[in-house]
């Protein structure tokens, strides 16, 4: 609840509750140098009196807010309004980054599909490419022995040819 003030901070408040009291004054200064009887001077100075105080009253309610306190909350509303605009904000995050996911996963599952599908062609492959190393690698052992029997008997000849020679020239 905003707080008012018996004395307004607003200059045309206070001006109008100082006028008015000023005026109730000077009217019942007026009303006792006329001569009142003392009955009459009780009933005056009473209404006078309950006059001012209505005023006050009067004044107390209609008076405006402190300017402070109407700040106060068009910055909190200001700032509920950032508030809301920065939680928009996070939503349409949240909702591009949940488009993101969805896609990641749509990919990795057409990936799984394609590795399910490539799994037999792979294994056929590497079985063929098995077998052609396999029969690589027994050519090429087989050479290998030719070559060393080959020259093992050209080493013999050359070794037989080399002894005649030696016996001949001797």
């Amino acid at each position: 609840m905003p707080k008012r003030k018996l004395i307004p901070d607003d200059y045309s408040d206070r001006r109008l509750l100082i006028g008015t009291e000023l005026l109730f004054v000077l009217l019942g200064t007026a009303l006792l140098t006329w001569g009142l009887h003392d009955r009459d001077f009780v009933v005056t100075l009473a209404f006078l009196i309950g006059t001012m105080l209505g005023v006050w009253v009067l004044i107390y309610f209609i008076q405006e807010l402190p300017e402070d306190e109407l700040g106060q909350y068009t910055i909190m509303i200001a700032d509920i309004e950032v508030i809301g605009a920065k939680l928009n904000q996070l939503v349409s995050f949240l909702e591009q980054e949940r488009e993101r996911v969805l896609q990641s996963q749509a990919t990795l599952r057409t990936l799984e599909d394609e590795k399910t599908r490539l799994e037999p062609v792979v294994i056929t492959q590497r079985q063929a490419v098995n077998a052609i190393l396999s029969a690589y690698t027994k050519s090429t052992a087989s050479r290998i022995w030719k070559e060393r029997a080959i020259g093992f008997v050209i080493g013999l000849l050359a070794s037989l040819i080399a002894g005649l020679a030696m016996k001949a020239g001797h």
